[in-house]
C-alpha cells in the first residue's frame, strides 16, 4: 500500500533471501519456527493504521461497555474453569481485521477478536529483524508512537500491574510441545531465571487423569528479576509459596 516500499521489496526479493531472513530469526528466537512466516511485510500507511485503531476501539467498547454481554460471556465459561480471582476486562484484546478495497478506500472489515496475549513477544523480534535484513529503518511496526522500548514497558506493565515483579510469574504448560513456542522464547530471552514446576490435579485444565503430573515451565520475563526454585539457586529470591500459589 506504500508504492515505493512495495515496489522496492519485490524486486530485491529472493526465496533465497527469505529462507535467510528465516534462519536468522529462528536463531534469534533460540528455537524453531513451525509456521509459515509471510514472505512479505505488509506496507500500510499511518492513516490506515489509526483508521483500524479506531474501529478497534469501538468494537471492543460496544462488549465491554454492555453488562449483558460481559454476563453472558461469563455463563459459557465451564464453572471448573472459572477463577476466584480472575480479571472483570481483558488485559489483551487482539481485533484481526481484513482489508477491502472499496469505493471511498482501503477499509477494514472484522475477522476476529481474541482476548488473550497474542505472539506479543514474537512479533517485536519478528520487526526487528525485518527492518535489517530489508533496510526499512523509516517504517515502524508500532502504534501511537511507541518504540522498542516503550513497547515493551507498557506490555510490562500491563502484566506486572501493581504486583512485586518478584512475584509475577507467566506459566505456560508444556510450551515446548507447542507452536507459539517462538514467541515464550522470545519474550523471555532476557530474563535471568528460568524455572520447571511440576504440578499434580491438573486434570480439569489438561484433560489428564488427576494421579498424572503436568510438567510446566515458567519464566520471569522483562523485568529484570532473579526467581528462586529447588532446581535453580538465584541471587534475589522470591519465596517459593508465592510462586506457586500464582502458578497453579
Amino acid at each position: 500500500m506504500l508504492p515505493a516500499h512495495r515496489e522496492r521489496f519485490n524486486r530485491e526479493f529472493s526465496e533465497q533471501r527469505h529462507a535467510a531472513f528465516v534462519a536468522r530469526l529462528e536463531r534469534r528466537c533460540g528455537v524453531p519456527i513451525e509456521f509459515r512466516l509471510s514472505e512479505t511485510p505488509c506496507f500500510m500507511p499511518a492513516s490506515l493504521m489509526r483508521r483500524l485503531v479506531t474501529a478497534a476501539h469501538e468494537l471492543i467498547d460496544q462488549l465491554l461497555d454492555r453488562s449483558d454481554y460481559l454476563a453472558a460471556a461469563d455463563e459459557v465459561v465451564p464453572p471448573a474453569f472459572r477463577l476466584a480471582a480472575g480479571e472483570s476486562r481483558p488485559t489483551f484484546v487482539q481485533v484481526d481485521f481484513g482489508l477491502l478495497q472499496t469505493p471511498a478506500g482501503i477499509e477494514g472489515r472484522l475477522v476476529e477478536l481474541q482476548a488473550f496475549p497474542s505472539l506479543y513477544g514474537f512479533q517485536v523480534r519478528l520487526a526487528e529483524q525485518a527492518q535489517r535484513e530489508y533496510g526499512f529503518a523509516e517504517l515502524t511496526p508500532f502504534l501511537d508512537g511507541l518504540d522498542t522500548d516503550s513497547y515493551i514497558r507498557a506490555v510490562g506493565r500491563a502484566i506486572v500491574g501493581e504486583h512485586d515483579p518478584a512475584e509475577v510469574v507467566l506459566l505456560e504448560i508444556d510450551p515446548e510441545r507447542q507452536k507459539t513456542r517462538p514467541d515464550f522464547a522470545a519474550s523471555a530471552a532476557s530474563c535471568l531465571a528460568a524455572f520447571k514446576v511440576v504440578v499434580s490435579g491438573l486434570s480439569q485444565m489438561t484433560w489428564m487423569p488427576r494421579l498424572r503430573k503436568a510438567l510446566a515451565t515458567g519464566k520471569c520475563m522483562w523485568f529484570g528479576v532473579t526467581m528462586a526454585t529447588a532446581s535453580m539457586p538465584s541471587r534475589s529470591r522470591a519465596s517459593r509459596r508465592a510462586i506457586s500459589s500464582k502458578s497453579v
